[in-house]
């Protein structure tokens, strides 16, 4: 009798582990689905480390930025005889292994998911040579410094940006730190950010960050998350708006949301052109390209806005394209995911030629990281620039001066023609040889017949 006992008692203690263990999965996958990935972490890390739980944990530690965590966790499912099959998942995964410059494990997995070849340490070898400038990078020193990013100009001297210095706030669910407030400072000569204090008339209960300001100062967009949320997919969000405030003697005032934004979607990350007659921005609204597009919008005389228009796949990919920044020259400026990079974000640039705007260029190793790097801004006659990186961990602010790439200045180029009657000679073979006849590169023309070598120095 004692042992049937003893046996019915471990059935039902077995039982009610077994109880608590789902219940527990439940909630935790609840916290997942409602994008609470912080606390959703600790929960994971005290079950079962099943195929299904290591998946979503390594969800978690991508979505909040530890990439080091995510890789490992990722792996361990591998390690267990599991498989990553989900299409994004792979994307994610190879990622976090970009963050960590595992590079041959890294390309396995882009090339699984681009079905071409990727060979990111040759991409890299190349980008020296191609990108136009070389940058010098220095943290910005700033006073009682958390989580930090989007500086913007306010005048010669003032800067805006956000943070989560707060710790007052409420916590933000998805990384556990407090809600975003703007914040003004004075930018010292040596890079130092001094007497910061709070922007006045514009922070809420809500997220507020990504200020702007036109040429005159007196017209300022930021974003702000939508205080009513909305059910997508199921899931309750409360996307992000752009807000227009106007100075008026010397207060911010007539706040308000812009007519294109949507409760279905967000439109986030404003920049305004030096003329203040186009507003860029960017937005996973439907019909773009990928998860968030670039678009741009004419901003009218008489205070409304035009329709929103695409900036095209030439710029816009099937991941993240965000943090548009229009100089003064009209050169965009902007992040993406969705090429070939280093690592995370990248800044990348485009030149406007006839009202277009060019293939985009990557800034190169010496500015951007294996990290997320974004909302770049620059002096183009002073050839000084500023920018965000979470390259540590956690988003910081970053000042940089850049000089010309001299591998950059050297090149050969031409078009190919039939040498009698002078046509163009399209799908023609180029080689070109150094002066031992060693083959140094080729390509096949196109229709053009145009060819274009870059070139080391003395080769």
């Amino acid at each position: 009798m004692r042992l049937i006992i003893t046996s019915i008692l471990i059935i039902l203690c077995s039982t009610s582990l077994v109880g608590a263990q789902n219940l527990s999965l439940k909630k935790t996958n609840r916290l997942f689905k409602n994008q609470a990935y912080k606390e959703a972490i600790e929960n994971y890390k005290n079950l079962k480390q099943t195929e299904e739980v290591l998946k979503k944990l390594g969800d978690c530690y991508y979505y909040t930025g530890d990439m080091a965590k995510a890789a490992f966790t990722y792996s361990s499912i591998e390690d267990n005889n599991g498989q990553i099959t989900d299409y994004n998942r792979i994307y994610r995964y190879a990622q976090s292994l970009l963050a960590l410059k595992d590079y041959d494990k890294a390309d396995s997995y882009l090339l699984y998911y681009q079905g071409k070849d990727w060979d990111t340490k040759e991409f890299l070898k190349e980008l020296e040579k191609s990108t136009p400038h070389n940058f010098t990078v220095a943290p910005i020193r700033n006073e009682g410094s958390n989580s930090d990013f989007g500086m913007s100009f306010l005048n010669d001297t003032e800067v805006v940006f956000a943070s989560s210095r707060n710790m007052e706030r409420p916590v933000y669910a998805w990384n556990g730190l407090p809600y975003l407030d703007l914040y003004k400072a004075t930018l010292e000569r040596d890079g130092a950010l001094k007497s910061i204090v709070p922007f006045s008339g514009i922070n809420t209960d809500l997220h507020e960050s990504n200020a702007v300001f036109t040429e005159n100062g007196t017209v300022m967009y930021f974003n702000r998350n939508n205080e009513k949320r909305v059910k997508i997919n199921d899931i309750p969000v409360s996307n992000m708006k752009i807000y227009k405030a106007e100075l008026v003697d010397g207060i911010w005032t007539n706040v308000q949301a812009l007519s294109f934004n949507n409760d279905m979607y967000s439109v986030q990350h404003p920049a305004i052109s030096k003329d203040g007659s186009t507003l860029y921005f960017s937005s996973d609204m439907p019909g773009g390209y990928g998860e968030f597009d670039l678009y741009k919008v004419s901003v009218n005389s008489d205070g409304t806005y035009g329709e929103p228009v695409n900036l095209g796949k030439e710029i816009n990919t099937q991941h993240l394209d965000q943090f548009p920044y229009i100089s003064d020259i009209n050169t965009l400026y902007y992040s993406t995911n969705g090429k070939q990079g280093v690592g995370g974000l990248d800044i990348h640039r485009s030149d406007m030629v006839n009202g277009e705007f060019t293939t985009p260029i990557n800034l190169g190793t010496t500015i951007n990281s294996s990290r997320d790097d974004f909302a770049f801004i620059i002096n183009e006659n002073l050839n000084k620039a500023y920018f965000s990186s979470n390259r540590t961990g956690i988003d910081k602010l970053y000042r940089t001066t850049r000089e010309e790439n001299v591998l950059t200045k050297y090149a050969v180029k031409g078009i190919v023609k039939d040498s009698i009657s002078n046509k163009l000679l399209p799908g023609s073979l180029v080689s070109l040889l150094d002066e031992r006849e060693i083959l140094i590169d080729d390509m096949i023309v196109g229709d053009d017949a145009t060819y274009f070598f870059k070139l080391e120095p003395n080769r």
